[in-house]
């Protein structure tokens, strides 16, 4: 079984560089991963990428530096899983 099965994950800025890595490990392990960022075409090439792993990663177009983007990313979080 995977580390982090049935487990769900909020990644920030995880379209691309240590973000994406981070959001393709959780997945790898079988983490549930809700990716967000700034770059939406970037973030939905990482949906493609999670094709086939044991977890999945849903993309959210969020910045963070707004509080409520934040609020939304935890509710799609809940809402989603």
């Amino acid at each position: 079984m995977a580390e982090f099965a049935n487990r769900v994950a909020i990644v920030t800025g995880g379209a691309k560089g240590i973000g994406r890595g981070i959001c393709m490990a959780f997945a790898r392990e079988g983490a549930r991963v809700l990716c967000a960022d700034i770059d939406v075409a970037a973030g939905e090439e990482i949906c493609g990428e999670a094709r086939g792993l044991e977890g999945e990663i849903y993309f959210q177009n969020a910045d963070v530096s707004q509080g409520e983007a934040c609020r939304e990313l935890a509710a799609a979080a809940v809402e989603k899983w």
